[in-house]
């Protein structure tokens, strides 16, 4: 990483780029399987995670095309609910796309990331709420989604403020 040494006591004059943040960016890009319209999303970095959610992605049919910092996601095509535990394993994001899928299809079949098994991980708070349609197999989470009704989801003591 490079060093900037500022000295002197004037003011600072000039500009920086910023660059876009892989955990703001992966919500946005799991977010585009609920349209079947292309979706354009400017600034997102070039890191193995969001290479990793693209692919997985581009599995279940989505098309990506990728220009730099930009990115241009097409749902339309969406013929699989099934992300391969293979790649799962890799991230933990992956689990992002169990509201998408569900949302708009109605079903969804994503394994748990394999650190998830480990150590607890806040993403993982909304499972529970799922539980009820869900069927288990192994570290697999295969939901249906249920006719709308009311419910309460529960939450986690480590992410409510006591």
């Amino acid at each position: 990483m490079e060093k900037i040494i500022i000295t002197g006591n004037g003011p600072l004059r000039g500009e920086v780029r910023v660059a876009g943040a892989k955990n703001a960016a992966l919500p946005i890009i799991a977010a585009a399987l609920l349209s079947p319209e292309p979706l354009r999303i400017s600034n997102v970095p070039g890191v193995r995670d969001i290479g990793t959610v693209l692919h997985l992605m581009e599995l279940l049919g989505v098309q990506v095309e990728r220009s730099g910092t930009e990115l241009v996601i097409d749902s339309s095509k969406v013929h699989s609910v099934h992300a391969p535990y293979e790649l799962v394993k890799t991230i933990r994001a992956s689990i992002l796309l169990l509201g998408p899928l569900l949302a708009r299809f109605g079903e969804a079949d994503v394994s748990l990331p394999g650190a998830a098994r480990l150590a607890p991980d806040p993403s993982m708070n909304i499972l529970p709420a799922w539980r009820p349609w869900a069927r288990k197999s192994g570290s697999r989470q295969a939901i249906s989604r249920p006719k709308p009704s009311a419910c309460a989801v529960p939450t986690s003591p480590l992410t409510c403020p006591r």
